[in-house]
């Protein structure tokens, strides 16, 4: 479990495959092991941010959801399983089980930011900044999602100068999907190509739109936002 976490916080393809391996391993020997199931779900999840592949959301989400059936009371279960609602587009459900988690520990700061990450789709930016402070406040050694989630609320807000500085460097197609819209509103060309071409010499082109059709804004317009960036950016 600890090895597997270690490797998760990486967020590369190749650590996250190494991530994946060491939560097998850990259920085989506990196939009870709620926690080990649910970060299993997680490095699934972490494959559709890493090339938009629907199938590994879809089943992402199912592990994470028979991890809570396992243990109802783990709100890390509960956590990492809003995670992949909102990965398969399922926000109202995801509200409700993050709302859990957030109930069961008050204190994990896992927890408080992915509520925070749902309530950002929820349009509650308010009430997100307030517990990605406090989760940071809690963590202070955050892991690099801490910082995806404050860019996202950037875009959202349309601060995309800010929002770019915390995604542009990543390895995460879902990442790079919102860096890219934030290059098309900002008119930067250069880096928009930039991007493109580092996500080239991996292989094929990811479907940036398909990854923005996933993204489940309680506010159309901000998906709207979204894709007319990414089409703004792609055709530089």
């Amino acid at each position: 479990m600890l090895q597997g976490y270690w490797h998760f916080r990486k967020l590369t393809r190749a650590d996250n495959l190494v991530a994946q391996q060491c939560f097998e391993r850990a259920v085989a020997l506990d196939p009870g092991n709620a926690e080990a199931i649910a970060w299993l779900g997680v490095t699934h999840c972490e494959f559709w941010c890493l090339d938009f592949t629907e199938d590994f959301a879809t089943k992402g989400s199912m592990l994470t959801a028979e991890a809570i059936a396992i243990d109802p009371f783990s709100a890390i279960c509960h956590a990492v399983h809003a995670w992949t609602l909102l990965c398969v587009g399922n926000l109202d459900t995801a509200l409700e089980v993050s709302k859990r988690a957030t109930m069961l520990n008050p204190g994990d700061p896992n927890v408080l930011a992915n509520r925070a990450f749902a309530l950002t789709y929820d349009g509650n930016g308010t009430e997100a900044r307030t517990l990605l402070h406090l989760a940071r406040k809690l963590e202070p050694l955050p892991p690099p999602w801490f910082d995806e989630y404050v860019g996202i609320l950037a875009f959202v807000e349309g601060r995309y100068a800010d929002s770019l500085a915390d995604l542009e460097r990543t390895v995460e197609c879902w990442d790079a999907m919102y860096a890219l819209a934030c290059c098309g509103h900002l008119g930067l060309a250069d880096q928009a190509r930039a991007i493109v071409a580092r996500f080239r010499k991996l292989g094929p082109d990811p479907d940036w739109l398909l990854g923005a059709s996933h993204e489940p804004f309680r506010d159309k317009a901000v998906r709207e936002r979204l894709v007319e960036g990414l089409n703004i950016a792609l055709a530089f």
